[in-house]
């Protein structure tokens, strides 16, 4: 608890505020502000004498958030030598404590988790939202969905072996995305019934049993109640009375 922890730094005394806490294995990880310097990485085994910094964080004010357990390690928010948060992930040690990317930094969104990868929103070298995947590590940190202009990636939901998502293609069309962690397995469905311009998904994604329910736009431009099971043929309105 945060509590306990500000009690274990404080006998430290060494940071303050002390939140997002991430269990891996018998350690706790941490953010806290570190006088004079910003915000910081930590790590405990709940005593003083275990709690050390592992990484200072750039920019005063803007401390690593968004922690997130990712198999024996954790994923999280930080800031590096850029003005823009990038995605990192630490095993609670310094030389383990690595940036991703992407290459123009990622929205204040966390990485969605399915199996041993995590999809995430991410702005490529030209500044167009993409979609990502990552295993962890650098070399396994790659687009899935490349950005332009228009594209905008939103409602990272896991259903099943696959994530579930929202975002503007090419053209503009704003339809919902699936995604198995794969290039190939990475497409805009292309639902009967829909708007021309695409779904225009007002909601978030709503995961119920096996499928999601969304808010989208039909044929006829009415906005309604859909249902879907991740792929076209299993996606439909919901025709209510």
């Amino acid at each position: 608890t945060s509590g306990a922890a500000a009690q274990v730094l404080a006998g430290a005394g060494s940071a303050q505020y002390p939140d997002n806490f991430a269990v891996i294995g018998n350690k706790v990880l941490f953010m806290a502000g570190v006088p004079g310097v910003g915000g910081a990485l930590w790590v405990t085994d709940g005593t003083a004498a275990g709690t050390a910094e592992i990484r200072p964080m750039q920019l005063p004010g803007n401390p690593p958030n968004y922690f997130q357990v990712f198999g024996n390690k954790v994923l999280f928010l930080g800031y590096g030598s850029a003005s823009y948060p990038t995605l990192w992930v630490t095993d609670g040690t310094a030389a383990g404590t690595v940036e991703l990317g992407p290459p123009k930094g990622i929205p204040f969104i966390n990485p969605t988790i399915v199996g041993n990868k995590a999809v995430f929103a991410g702005f490529d070298a030209s500044g167009n939202d993409a979609v990502w995947v990552t295993n962890g590590t650098v070399a396994g940190t790659s687009e899935l969905v490349g950005g332009t202009p228009q594209s905008s990636f939103t409602s990272f939901t896991t259903l099943g072996d696959k994530v579930l998502f929202t975002g503007a293609d090419a053209q503009g069309n704003d339809g919902l995305w699936v995604t198995d962690g794969t290039v190939a397995g990475t497409m805009e469905l292309q639902i009967p019934g829909a708007a021309a311009g695409g779904l225009h998904i007002i909601s978030g994604l709503a995961v119920l049993g096996n499928k999601v329910l969304f808010g989208g736009t039909d044929a006829s431009g009415k906005t309604q109640l859909w249902v879907t099971d991740g792929t076209a043929s299993g996606t439909q309105e919901l025709q209510v009375a």
